[in-house]
C-alpha cells in the first residue's frame, strides 16, 4: 500500500497540482485524506492495491471560502441526441454559455465535439489495456489504427434534415474474449435516422460462465442505457 502512496504522490508532483505558498490572512486549510481501495482478481487474490489522495472540499463554506461552482458539461450522447432532433424537425440549434461550460479552453469557430469514432470503439477498447505494458504487437496495432484515421480523417456523422426516424438500439458481446482474464466484452449502439448518437465498448466486470450469461450482461448495461 505504501507503494501505491508514493506512485500517488508523484503523480500529483507530475502534474503540477499545487503550488506550496503561505496561508491568506482570514483563509482556513482544507484538509486532505487518503481513499484507499484494493482490486481483486478472480480468484479473490490481491491484484493491486489503489490509492487517492483527496481535499476534503465538504468542510468549505459557500461564500466564505469559495463563491463560484459550475456543473459538467452535457453528456455527448445527449447532446447528438439533440442535434439528431433538431435535423428531423428543421430546428434551429443555439448554443449559449460556452465560457461557462468550457472553462479553460476557447472553442474554434464552426466546431461542435470531437470524441472516439464509433467505427474504431471496440479495437481501441481493447488496445487501451495494454498501455501500461505494451509489447510490439500492441504498438504495431496501434499504428495501423492511426494509419486508419489518417486515411479516414474526412469521415464523420451526418444528421440529415427532414428524415423521421424512431430510437433503434443494437447489443451484443463476445464470450471469454480475454484470454487473460476470461471476461468478455460489451457492446452497444444506439442510432437515430441510421446514424449513431450513443456507443459504447466495454469488458464486463465479471465472469461469466455461458454465452447466454454474458449477453445478459450486455443486455442489461444497453437497457440501462435506453431508460
Amino acid at each position: 500500500m505504501q507503494r501505491a502512496m508514493d506512485e500517488e504522490i508523484e503523480a500529483i508532483k507530475r502534474n503540477n497540482t499545487w503550488e506550496l505558498t503561505d496561508l491568506p490572512k482570514g483563509h482556513k486549510t482544507i484538509g486532505v485524506k487518503w481513499v484507499y481501495k484494493i482490486k481483486l482478481k478472480e480468484n479473490d487474490e490481491v491484484d493491486k492495491y489503489k490509492v487517492r489522495l483527496v481535499a476534503k472540499g465538504y468542510k468549505q463554506e459557500f461564500d466564505v471560502d469559495y463563491k463560484e461552482v459550475f456543473a459538467p458539461v452535457a453528456r455527448h450522447d445527449t447532446i447528438r441526441l439533440v442535434v439528431s432532433l433538431a435535423a428531423q424537425n428543421s430546428w434551429l440549434l443555439f448554443q449559449l454559455d460556452v465560457k461557462s461550460a468550457f472553462l479553460y479552453g476557447q472553442v474554434p469557430n464552426g466546431e461542435l465535439q470531437s470524441s472516439t469514432r464509433p467505427d474504431i470503439m471496440h479495437v481501441v477498447s481493447i488496445i487501451s489495456r495494454y498501455v501500461e505494458f505494451p509489447t510490439e504487437m500492441h504498438l504495431l496495432a496501434a499504428k495501423r489504427i492511426f494509419r486508419y484515421l489518417q486515411g479516414t480523417s474526412e469521415y464523420g456523422l451526418f444528421y440529415k434534415k427532414g428524415e423521421k426516424s424512431s430510437l433503434v438500439g443494437f447489443t451484443d458481446s463476445d464470450y471469454a474474449g480475454d484470454l487473460g482474464d476470461r471476461k468478455s466484452t460489451s457492446v452497444y449502439v444506439f442510432m437515430m435516422s441510421s446514424v449513431a448518437i450513443s456507443w459504447c465498448s466495454k469488458k464486463q466486470p465479471i465472469v461469466t460462465l455461458s454465452t447466454t450469461e454474458a449477453k445478459f450482461v450486455a443486455t442489461t448495461i444497453y437497457t440501462c442505457q435506453a431508460i
